[in-house]
């Protein structure tokens, strides 16, 4: 497979007309899912695109179009199909390898056609039912089994994470789909295709570590999840979990005694040995993870030495390139990729669509110009409970989701760069100093007073080469202070949340003159327009009464030779 693979725009052109695209009869003749706008809905997972196809047949099939390169892909996926055929469709779902399935740009390139495994993907349904006992016992055994049969049958999955399950029938039923990292005995002198989604994997794995035990890590820490979301389903709140991260982080694992969730669950008594042990599964080797079963029953926990006085600040690890929302540019650079992207909220601006749809827009920049901003559309609108509204503006947010292509209107002058939001749990709020830490500042360090206005900022451009993430978090506090202050309050913010704001005076202006005076005079003329505009009126009133004519006449000459008047006393008396 050739290295230079198509892009995302490359393969939305090439499905919106699949009759002329696609090789296999029953993706020619399919009605592919779409977006708001027209275009082909694309979701993006390890190596590829996958698009939505409804088939003649009656039935619905994944389509899966490469934008990553993977060594000898064709081979893997022979294996792995060959090893498929033999596992239990209660967990696998069907699917076919087609080399030459696509073509675009007048090149054939291979697609991965899957039958479509119905349900929730993992990390949704955990978001939806983290407080419903019931349906996270029916999970944590229906997971428990799965971890049993992949064992029994020798093989992993590879990624056992979020977007990688599939869960239906209140979690009895669960599936795994996207099998590019998948593990099989005839694959074992292959490099592994991937390493996995780090939130859901031991500190330790790396591409040396390639057999049938990579799964065990992450069901042992699906299970100490749900066990604790039983027990007390607040956690989810407090640990800030969302659907693509469930209690810990990827940070946690590398550094588990100093792990804030891991001292907030040992203090727990009914979850203190659960704890225990699994501090010990991550501190230990990836060669010592025991599997799910012996994890529940027989494994006898190590002590895990606290190294906080000798340990770095921890820093925050995503499973995806986190982006500043500001960085039109940069976020660019990622279009067909998932990152999250972090931002202050500028703008929210509701709208219809020409076929009657409400939609939601959260600009992370005025609307005029680049700007990169958040599509919630009539569908994602129907599943969130508090769609974002004015009284957000100037929140943090962090948002998971495909990086869009452009969206250019010639008409109007924009062009802007979108992730659409379809779940609650795929916008989440942050306060300032959460939204430092995420951009690459320490942890719970506040940010310092921000500039007062853009003559203050940092005298980088934004987003240049050698910018520190605190110039860049400066610089959006800047640019967003006076929408912020002109903003309806925020929905649950107290004042004590309000960053400080630098004093006025403080900084000489370009000018040579002080902030602090030019603002005052501009109160002072502010203050007597307001007053020349009632000495106008009063006189228009007296003079119409008295010679008559017109009222507006009267009133905007009167109001000129007042306003002449007014300033010739002002700059008199400054000029003493």
């Amino acid at each position: 497979m050739a290295h230079n693979l198509p892009s995302l725009v490359e393969y939305l052109d090439a499905v919106q007309n699949p009759h002329v695209h696609f090789a296999d009869l029953s993706l020619k003749s399919a009605n592919y899912a779409s977006t708001a706008l027209g275009q082909p809905l694309a979701e993006t997972g390890g190596f590829a695109l996958t698009f939505v196809a409804s088939c003649n047949d009656g039935q619905k099939r994944a389509v899966r179009c490469f934008h990553k390169f993977s060594e000898n892909i064709h081979g893997r996926y022979q294996s792995i199909a060959q090893e498929v055929k033999g596992l239990s469709p209660q967990y696998f779902v069907n699917f076919e390898f087609q080399k030459e399935g696509i073509q675009v740009a007048g090149q054939w390139y291979p697609v991965v056609k899957m039958d479509w495994a119905v349900g929730e993907t993992l990390g949704v349904f955990l978001a939806n039912n983290y407080n419903n006992g019931y349906q996270l016992t029916n999970l944590r055994n229906s997971l428990s089994e799965l971890a049993r049969y992949l064992e029994a049958k020798g093989v992993a999955h590879g990624d056992i994470s979020d977007g990688n399950i599939m869960v239906s029938d209140q979690g009895k039923a669960i599936k795994l789909i996207d099998y590019d990292g998948m593990y099989v005995p005839s694959l074992a002198n292959m490099p592994p295709a991937e390493l996995g989604n780090p939130n859901f994997q031991h500190s330790g794995r790396d591409s040396s570590i390639w057999n049938n035990k990579l799964d065990r890590f992450s069901f042992i820490f699906l299970d100490v999840v749900i066990e604790c979301l039983i027990h007390d389903a607040g956690l989810w709140v407090e640990t800030k979990s969302d659907s693509s991260s469930f209690l810990f982080r990827s940070g946690d694992f590398s550094n588990i005694g100093q792990s804030d969730t891991r001292k907030k669950l040992t203090r727990i008594p009914a979850l203190h040995d659960t704890t225990i042990k699994f501090a010990s599964v991550c501190g230990d080797s990836i060669s010592g993870v025991p599997s799910l079963d012996v994890f529940q029953t027989t494994y006898q926990a190590k002590v895990v030495k606290s190294n906080e006085a000798n340990s770095e600040p921890q820093r925050y690890r995503s499973a995806y390139p986190v982006i500043a929302a500001r960085e039109y540019n940069t976020v660019r650079e990622f279009v067909g990729d998932k990152v999250e992207l972090i931002g202050r909220i500028v703008e929210v601006k509701e709208g219809m669509t020409k076929y009657g749809k409400k939609y939601l827009f959260v600009n992370f920049a005025p609307w005029k110009g680049e700007t990169v901003k958040i599509s919630i559309w009539s569908d994602g609108l129907s599943r969130i409970a508090n769609p974002p509204d004015v009284r957000d503006v100037g929140k943090w947010v962090s948002v998971i989701g495909l990086v869009e292509p452009p969206y250019i209107n010639q008409r109007y002058g924009y062009t802007h760069l979108s992730l659409t939001v379809r779940n609650e749990s795929e916008i989440n709020f942050l306060t300032e100093s959460e939204a430092s830490y995420r951009l690459g500042g320490p942890k719970n360090k506040t940010q310092e007073t921000r500039p007062q206005n853009c003559s203050t900022s940092p005298s980088k451009g934004f987003g240049e080469v050698g910018q520190t993430n605190k110039e860049r978090l400066d610089y959006i506090n800047s640019l967003t202070q006076g929408k912020n202050r002109s903003a309806t309050p925020s929905k649950s913010q107290s004042s004590s949340h309000q960053p400080k704001r630098q004093p006025q005076g403080s900084k000489k202006s370009a000018v040579g003159g002080s902030n602090q005076t030019g603002a005052k005079d501009s109160e002072v003329l502010e203050s007597f327009g307001c007053l020349f505009c009632i000495i106008g009126f009063v006189i228009a009133l007296f003079a119409k009464a008295e010679f008559g004519g017109t009222f507006w006449v009267w009133f905007v000459v009167s109001t000129i030779l007042t306003g002449v008047v007014g300033t010739c006393l002002v700059h008199a008396a400054k000029s003493k």
